[in-house]
């Protein structure tokens, strides 16, 4: 969650505006699926810094689950 607030404060400081549709796309991991994630994003909409904020996430066993996975 933090890490979505690094990212448009750099874009906000180095573009002096932040895009009216923002997407971010998320990994499959827990700590993403959670309603905080989601309240943080719809705080962007509801206070007018952005028009549209989505939030995808990865297809479970996608590429990382089998690059990342340990080596037997």
């Amino acid at each position: 969650m933090c890490g979505m607030a690094i990212m448009i404060n750099t874009v906000f400081e180095e573009h002096h505006d932040v895009p009216p549709a923002i997407a971010l796309q998320l990994d499959n991991a827990a700590p993403n699926h959670n309603i905080l994630v989601l309240a943080f994003a719809g705080l962007y909409c509801m206070e007018g810094v952005t028009e549209q904020f989505r939030v995808r996430f990865e297809l479970e066993n996608h590429a990382h689950d089998v690059y990342d996975a340990p080596r037997t």
